[in-house]
Parts: C-alpha cells; sequence; structure tokens
C-alpha cells in the first residue's frame, strides 16, 4: 500500500511543472491577441488585423500546448478550479478561431490547406474528447457552458471552412499574373484579397 502512494505520488510531482507549462502558452497567447487588439485600435480598424496571432505552425503549437486540459481523458479532475481550467480551455480555441480568420487571406494555397487541415483535427479532437467526458461524468460542472462552447466552435470552424475552402480550389489561388493590353497595366492575383483588385481592375 505505502508502495502505491509513494508510485502515486512520484507520478503525479510532474503536474505543476505542466500547469505552468501550459499557463505560460496561454499567457503567450492572450499577449498576442491584445497585441492584435491595440494594433487594430491604433489603426482604427473596424476589424482586428492579424499580424501577430495568425494562422501558423507556431501559434497552433502554442494552442495544442494550451489546450492539454480539455483533451486529458486519463487525469483525475473533480475540483470546481479543475471543470474550470477545461472550460477555460475549449474557450480559447474557440476565441482562436475567430481571430484567425483575417490572417488567412494573405496565405498561399499549400499553406492555407495545411493550416486548415491542422486547425480542424485539433477543433475535432477537442470537441470528441470533451463531448466524451461530458458523457462519462468526468466533466460534471459547466456543462451547459462547454455545450455552447462546443457548438460555438464548430460554427465558427464551419463558417471560417466555408470561405476558405473555396479559395483552396479556386484558380485564383494559384498566383497569376497578365498585361491588360488595353489599359497598359499588369494585375496580380493572390490568394483572399487580391480577387477584389482582379475585379477593379477588370470593371475600371
Amino acid at each position: 500500500m505505502d508502495v502505491d502512494i509513494a508510485n502515486d505520488t512520484k507520478f503525479s510531482s510532474p503536474m505543476p511543472a505542466i500547469g505552468l507549462y501550459m499557463a505560460v502558452a496561454t499567457l503567450v497567447c492572450l499577449i498576442l491577441m491584445l497585441c492584435d487588439i491595440f494594433n487594430a485600435i491604433l489603426r482604427k480598424k473596424p476589424w482586428i488585423p492579424c499580424r501577430f496571432f495568425m494562422l501558423n505552425s507556431v501559434t497552433l503549437t502554442l494552442l495544442s500546448i494550451a489546450t492539454k486540459l480539455p483533451s486529458d481523458l486519463t487525469t483525475s479532475m473533480p475540483s470546481a478550479c479543475d471543470q474550470l481550467s477545461k472550460l477555460c480551455g475549449t474557450s480559447l480555441m474557440c476565441i482562436s478561431i475567430g481571430f484567425f480568420r483575417p490572417s488567412t487571406v494573405n496565405m498561399s494555397q499549400s499553406e492555407l490547406s495545411a493550416n486548415l487541415a491542422s486547425l480542424s483535427i485539433m477543433v475535432i479532437t477537442i470537441v470528441v474528447n470533451v463531448s466524451l467526458q461530458i458523457s462519462t461524468g468526468a466533466i460534471f460542472l459547466f456543462k451547459l457552458e462547454n455545450v455552447i462552447v462546443l457548438v460555438l466552435m464548430l460554427l465558427l470552424m464551419c463558417v471560417m471552412g466555408s470561405q476558405v475552402v473555396p479559395l483552396c480550389w479556386s484558380p485564383l489561388c494559384t498566383t497569376v499574373s497578365w498585361f491588360d493590353r488595353s489599359r497598359g497595366s499588369s494585375v496580380y492575383s493572390r490568394p483572399g484579397i487580391e480577387g477584389d483588385s482582379i475585379i477593379n481592375g477588370l470593371s475600371g
């Protein structure tokens, strides 16, 4: 019996360091979000131009670290603080999806496809794991809040996918240039916002 207690203590000893690791990753994500918000305020933009917290491998890695608790199916977390930490992890992912949308307009086709696939896998993993924990009783506090966040997360992901996936398969995703002889100007098309420049170039 003493051996089992000693083993449990030994195996749980890295938990404070792991928690600090996740807290630092979460703090970095929040700082990057705040930088984008302040940048939008200073530039008087009606949207948040994602220059710091954008969809790339760095932010996806930070999110994978910060959202370890919602995806944890083995560790017992019965206290209210533990249950709230799981909800905070899913909320962070939900907010991040909203931040990522403006950053997709300047990505190449291959980069956009890879990042969107990675984000989709992360979202599906979190949704499935949290749903399993709710159904099995591992999450017994803040059930309604968790369900609302999961639904919003899926809706945001569907909206983002419906806007981004057509760009991945559109001919406008490949970098194209041509010379408009009638106007004597070159028009370049790149993924996203450059489609508007094509339309403006052709219409006037």
